[in-house]
């Protein structure tokens, strides 16, 4: 009698907890906040951002973006916080910042943690005009062929779609190929993120197929298959969870670097057996794969350059910020001032630039040919080794398509987290400029990304069979040498 009584009260329990929770999660997702609310998150963020966001005064000036964000950043009707975030990524895309981050709530950010993902399960890409079906999720989804050729979603033209994600993806500078990179690839997870349905009509472009409904399934967890390669399994065989490196040849003459992130407490200890190991083995050939790699230490990154550049080299940085509005809302600022004490005290200065050295190994340097893997996700310090390499390293070539990251620098280092006091949504602020030391390039010149020497673009046929084409070029590079 007693454990009937505990099971009852455990089920009850449990009941009534589930249905807290899902009418929880319907007041969150569906809470609309007034105009006057957002408004005056508005202003507090307008206000952080002209007082000491690195992009003011460097690709507009501080009027500009003040005329800009009082006659843009204008509320008119309630929204949900998910419209609300929408509608400051389409209007702060002009800090061309990829590393200005605009984040759920927390509250919204848990509801976002239990709640499944919606989508049709096929791997779409996207080539203007169309999108491609390259496969399904399963060898069981199979309404849609592979190679098929998608006109519209519910009516949306593929363009209409693009364009309505285009303002929502932050590159920095004109990273504009990356940006388009990223589109191709990703296109079906931002549509089926934002717009959730119970199915889509589908549009064929070939008129003799019928247009069709398809019903959307539940996911917990989903990855882009589309990213997937077939050279990824080095890293799987041979990595590390940040890094990997292996000879790809018997007479050890061609080695490939793999780096995910530049972080990890092993990668100093990695980076000096690797490159010991290059010299003793008289290699040829060193292929550096920083595709998909977000960035992480500069610590790390320069320790890679110094067996890499052929003489001591520079990087700058510069802060923008003198006093901080609206102390109450930012979090982090412990963090800088902490690390800007430590540039004043370690770090010379030059009028207003706070100098690194970059230093040169001289016991295992690497002078022969290099090759350097990139793509739309190598981004910040990862972008940075792309920049010193291409511009400052004779005897090397970028392989691949351009990263998101601009050759003048970026903005980073440490972050300031704004909570906006009505919404609650988080947006973290870089509060740092870091300047490559390019004197040879106009302001012009660097603002565009690195681009590949040896360029690689993909078709439907290469994603469907995981065709690593940058490897293929250098192999064909080595061939014709």
């Amino acid at each position: 009698m007693v454990k009937s009584l505990i099971c009852i009260f455990f089920a009850c329990f449990f009941y009534i907890n589930f249905l807290f929770t899902q009418n929880t999660n319907t007041i969150i997702s569906h809470r609309t906040y007034s105009p006057e609310a957002l408004s005056e998150d508005v202003k507090i963020l307008e206000d952080v951002l002209l007082n000491v966001h690195p992009s003011i005064d460097y690709y507009h000036s501080l009027e500009w973006y003040k005329n800009y964000f009082d006659t843009s950043l204008v509320i008119h009707q309630s929204m949900t916080e998910k419209e609300f975030r929408v509608f400051l990524k389409k209007k702060l895309k002009v800090l061309q910042c990829g590393h200005t981050s605009i984040l759920p709530s927390r509250q919204y950010q848990r509801y976002l943690s239990k709640k499944t993902f919606r989508s049709i399960p096929y791997y779409l890409a996207y080539f203007e005009p169309y999108l491609i079906n390259i496969r399904g999720f399963k060898k069981e989804d199979t309404l849609l062929k592979s190679l098929d050729t998608i006109l519209s979603l519910n009516n949306l033209s593929i363009n209409e779609i693009a364009d309505e994600f285009e303002d929502l993806l932050y590159v920095d500078a004109k990273s504009f190929e990356a940006r388009n990179e990223l589109l191709q690839k990703n296109l079906m997870f931002y549509y089926f993120g934002l717009y959730e349905q119970d199915s889509v009509l589908i549009s064929f472009k070939n008129l003799s197929k019928s247009n069709i409904y398809i019903r959307e399934k539940e996911y917990k967890y989903l990855s882009n298959d589309l990213w997937k390669l077939k050279s990824d399994t080095l890293m799987q065989k041979y990595g590390g969870k940040y890094h990997c490196g292996v000879y790809l040849d018997k007479n050890k003459k061609i080695y490939y670097m793999k780096i995910k992130a530049f972080s990890g407490i092993s990668m100093k200890a990695f980076f000096r057996k690797t490159f010991r190991k290059l010299q003793k083995n008289n290699t040829e050939v060193l292929i550096l794969d920083l595709r998909n790699n977000p960035g992480g230490k500069i610590s790390q990154c320069l320790n890679l350059l110094s067996y890499l550049l052929p003489a001591k080299d520079t990087l700058f940085y510069e802060t923008r910020i003198q006093r901080m509005k609206h102390k109450k809302y930012l979090g982090k600022k412990l963090e800088f001032r902490i690390i800007h004490l430590f540039m004043k005290l370690k770090k010379k200065k030059n009028n207003e630039y706070y100098i690194e050295q970059i230093h040169v190994n001289k016991k295992y340097p690497f002078t022969k040919k290099l090759y350097i893997i990139t793509n739309c996700n190598t981004f910040s310090a990862a972008n940075l080794v792309a920049v010193y390499l291409s511009q400052k390293r004779p005897n090397t070539k970028i392989v691949g398509t351009p990263t998101s990251g601009a050759l003048w620098g970026s903005n980073a280092v440490s972050f300031l987290k704004l909570t906006l006091p009505n919404t609650k949504i988080r947006i973290f602020i870089p509060t740092f400029r870091i300047y490559h030391n390019l004197d040879h390039l106009s302001k012009e010149q660097k603002l565009n990304p690195v681009l590949p020497d040896i360029p690689n673009n993909y078709s439907p046929f290469d994603y469907l069979y995981k065709k690593d084409k940058a490897l293929e070029s250098i192999y064909q590079d080595l061939m014709k040498q």
